[in-house]
């Protein structure tokens, strides 16, 4: 025996119902099957095909500039959202429907290969359930589990009038599947369909449309104007100073005259707004505009997106948005990797490292919170102390397990400096193998 561990860091009316008898729920199940069928193969439209890095509050309810949106149709609107290593997904569904994503992650085919993700969200069972489509044999695709997804994903579920609202955080800590990375390609779809819908057959085809995760985007330039951010993944602090450039190409010809610039949603109250006339392009044909706002201290962590709305003499206007972090002082990062252990080793250990995002002193301890099954038989509260600015260090804990059967466990990380405390969950996912 063997362990393997995987460490990731309303509106009330009244209405009389008449019991359906077998026969007519059958036929109401066939029914939605052959809906569904109709549904997977139909074209998705999106709204814009380049996703931007943003944090949304989980409250279930969709506020204004809070979330992305991906689709509208009629009353079903869906959200499509990232930030590194993890995705976001909301969606207004109708009473009594189900929300069914459907990912291909290298874009080559739904019955092609085994990079294939559905993720069924229902208030039904109150969070996600996860399969990959295995078609590595073209001949006998079959659906395979995704458990760690189900436990790891966060669901919120709220009402807007006749609405179901989800908000989901989706989070593979076994296989990586949602390790969002900047410029990253893939395929995807969003269903609504009656929530006794069976599950799909596997050899049943999707068509996905292709979307791309960026850091920045631009809609509506004038012709002959290109936009892109002279920083890469701008990071502040709460409390700190935000200094965004706007780099653009073009001349004078594209006649904007002035730029409007402000931050979106939970971050527009945190941060100023910024009005100027447009630069002269040098002979170059280069022009840049830098924001810079202060940052209240009381400024939500996380990603969040900036906008600039540039006018013409004629009154003509474009959107540019890039997306940028607001750090805490004090991260965790605990790195992806298997640890294999034969059944006569009790113990792992796991590594981990303490990230300043300040440009001060920070000290404080960490210590952690296991899992049923684990023990920690190392040093419960481990010491840090980072003088340079952002820098890190490596720490450590020995855990011990008992009876641990295979599946996904969570585990939390308290960071205590003072009197704050502030905790991170990650998670260990254990493989028990017998050996041959």
């Amino acid at each position: 025996m063997f362990f393997a561990f995987v460490l990731g860091a309303v509106a009330s009316h009244s209405s009389v119902s008449v019991p359906q008898g077998p026969l007519k729920q059958g036929t109401q199940i066939r029914e939605n099957q052959r809906e569904s069928r109709r549904e997977f193969i139909s074209t998705f439209f999106v709204t814009e095909p380049r996703r931007l890095a943003l944090t949304p509050r989980f409250d279930g309810r969709i506020e204004e500039e809070e979330w992305d949106e991906l689709s509208s149709e009629r009353n079903e609107r869906s959200y499509f959202q990232w930030a590194p290593g993890k995705l976001y997904f909301a969606a207004m569904a109708p009473e009594g429907r189900d929300v069914i994503l459907s990912f291909d992650f290298k874009s080559n085919g739904w019955l092609v290969g085994n990079d294939n993700i559905e993720v069924r969200i229902s208030q039904r069972n109150r969070g996600v359930i996860a399969r990959r489509l295995d078609a590595t044999n073209p001949n006998a695709p079959a659906w395979v589990n995704l458990t760690a997804v189900d436990i790891a994903s966060l669901v919120h579920i709220g009402r807007e009038g006749r609405s179901t609202v989800y908000e989901v955080e989706l989070r593979d800590p076994e296989f990586g599947l949602f390790n969002a990375q900047n410029e990253q390609k893939f395929g995807i779809r969003v269903d609504f369909v009656p929530e006794n819908t069976p599950q799909a057959d596997p050899f049943q085809p999707r068509v996905v449309t292709p979307v791309q995760l960026g850091l920045y985007r631009a809609q509506g330039l004038p012709s002959g104007m290109t936009f892109a951010p002279r920083d890469r993944s701008p990071m502040f602090e709460p409390g700190g100073t935000a200094r965004i450039r706007f780099g653009f190409t073009g001349n004078e010809k594209t006649g904007v005259d002035k730029i409007g610039v402000r931050s979106e949603g939970v971050a527009k109250d945190e941060t100023s707004l910024y009005v100027t006339p447009f630069p002269a392009f040098d002979r170059h044909g280069h022009a840049i505009v830098e924001y810079v706002s202060a940052i209240r201290r009381k400024a939500p962590v996380g990603w969040h997106v900036v906008r600039g709305t540039l006018s013409t003499f004629d009154n003509l206007t474009s959107i540019i948005q890039a997306s940028y972090f607001i750090a805490p002082q004090v991260e965790i990062l605990v790195p992806a990797r298997v640890l294999s252990h034969t059944a006569k080793q009790t113990h792992v250990r796991l590594d981990y490292y303490v990230v300043s995002h300040a440009n001060e002193l920070v000290e404080g301890t960490v210590s952690l919170v296991p899992p049923p099954g684990f023990t920690v038989i190392s040093d419960p509260a481990a010491y840090f102390s980072i003088y340079s600015a952002h820098g890190q260090i490596g720490r450590n804990f020995d855990l011990e397990w008992g009876n641990v059967r295979s599946g996904t466990y969570p585990i939390e990380f308290m960071i205590k400096r003072g009197n704050v405390v502030t905790s991170v969950r990650e998670f260990i996912t254990v493989d028990a193998k017998t050996r041959p």
